[in-house]
């Protein structure tokens, strides 16, 4: 996490695994694990479209994933528990200093 002294949160990076299913099938293995860095003040919306914007920049062969429907999930290292991000809930809500599974 890195300090930004914004009033609204930190910018912190969250290694994003994406799953390629449907659309995403072509995605090359290379690229399914994206470094995403997004405020903590920021909503997991924020996150989905950033996540799009960066699926759009990889050029997938002319595909638009601006209406790509995606399932954000919270997996914690090491373990196998997953939680899910609703859209309109902060970031700050899921990344905090206390590990809770």
């Amino acid at each position: 996490m890195t300090d930004n002294n914004d009033r609204d949160g930190i910018d912190i990076t969250l290694n994003c695994l994406i799953v390629p299913i449907g659309n995403l099938f072509d995605l090359p293995s290379n690229q399914v694990a994206q470094a995403i860095t997004i405020n903590t003040g920021r909503t997991v919306g924020g996150l989905e479209i950033a996540i799009r914007n960066r699926l759009n920049q990889l050029g997938l062969l002319g595909v638009q994933f601006s209406n790509l429907s995606l399932s954000i999930r919270q997996i914690y290292p090491r373990t196998v528990s997953e939680r899910p991000m609703n859209s309109q809930a902060y970031i700050s809500d899921f990344f905090n200093d206390q590990f809770q599974p």
